[in-house]
């Protein structure tokens, strides 16, 4: 018989091995993050981190209706529509200090970043 709750879904998706725990950020060049409750263990090599944690870029295109547009001197134009194409970043990258939440599996072998703590 499959879970019947939505927790009992997410306990079975886990395994039976893992621990959750905090860290705290302390270096991100390579990302390094050292455990609340163990000051010895310090991971860099055997962490993984989410995209949403990462520095992001998102194709963007912004377009309103009716602009005016004031140029320096004594004349305005009227634009019937202005349309702004770019980039966005999103940087909820990790930094120094910030504390998260971990998942160790597989024995403690990798250490899964969840997100962060506030």
């Amino acid at each position: 018989m499959g879970p019947t709750s939505l927790k009992e879904a997410f306990q079975g998706m886990v395994p039976t091995s893992a621990e959750l725990f905090r860290g705290e950020v302390i270096s991100v060049s390579p990302i390094t993050i050292k455990s609340e409750t163990d000051d010895k263990l310090v991971l860099s090599d055997t962490l993984r981190i989410p995209k949403h944690l990462t520095v992001q870029q998102f194709p963007c295109s912004i377009t309103s209706g009716a602009v005016s547009v004031s140029m320096t001197g004594a004349h305005s134009h009227g634009i019937s529509s202005l349309t702004i194409e770019g980039t966005i970043t999103i940087d909820n990258s990790l930094k120094v200090g910030d504390k998260v939440y971990m998942l160790a599996v597989s024995e403690s072998k990798l250490y899964y970043v969840l997100d962060k703590a506030v």
